[in-house]
């Protein structure tokens, strides 16, 4: 497999983060904030009236500041899956055989597609039916439906995580004492040969007899 080129496989959302890193000034909200002073120089006071006018009445609520419950780890495994919207159909199209599509990224492209697998999976025990639980973000319905649409993908790599010793086992996903699990892709160098025969990982176990 070739080394692919990392700027040809940049994902939608890499691209966007990476152009609001390189910006420097975002003039148009600069205007606003200096209108008062453009005002008194006499610089076009309607039209900065108008502008500034809209901007305290129908954006100022984008500037609040919400407090939010959830933890910091939650709040970024929701930002990969809001980003997911914008990045499954450059995903799925890669593993098409569309010229346009014949970007030579499949090893990026599954590595990001475990991640998004091991987060769904955790996800889905946090959002099912039976669950009320902060943690599930308000897009979780949009994330299932893009999921569904490219879960197709995981079989494809198979491949590439033998390759990178990626191992799918069920990991302990537990909470008030019940006992639960979840598949996961994790290292095959993090498992030994007893975990990855019975596909459960023992640390769980391990760590309540040393508790106890």
């Amino acid at each position: 497999m070739e080394i692919s080129d990392t700027n040809n496989c940049e994902l939608p959302s890499e691209k966007y983060y990476r152009k609001l890193d390189n910006d420097t000034k975002t003039t148009t909200y600069g205007n606003y904030c200096d209108s008062n002073e453009n005002i008194v120089s006499g610089e076009h006071p309607l039209s900065i009236l108008t502008s500034r006018n809209f901007v305290i009445n129908f954006n100022i609520g984008e500037c609040n500041i919400n407090h939010s419950p959830i933890g910091i780890d939650y709040l970024k495994k929701w930002k990969i899956i809001y980003d997911y919207s914008l990045n499954y159909e450059h995903v799925k199209c890669a593993f098409q055989t569309d010229e346009d599509c014949s970007e030579n990224c499949k090893e990026d492209y599954c590595r990001y597609i475990l991640s998004i697998f091991n987060i769904y999976k955790g996800f889905e025990h946090i959002c099912s039916n039976a669950t009320i639980n902060q943690r599930c973000p308000y897009f979780w319905k949009d994330f299932q439906k893009n999921y569904s649409e490219t879960s197709h993908i995981e079989s494809k790599c198979k491949d590439v995580y033998d390759k990178l010793g990626f191992y799918k086992v069920k990991m302990y996903f537990g909470e008030l004492g019940i006992e639960e699990y979840i598949e996961q892709y994790e290292s095959t160098y993090m498992f030994s040969f007893f975990e990855k025969l019975i596909g459960y990982s023992i640390k769980y176990y391990l760590s309540k007899t040393i508790h106890y």
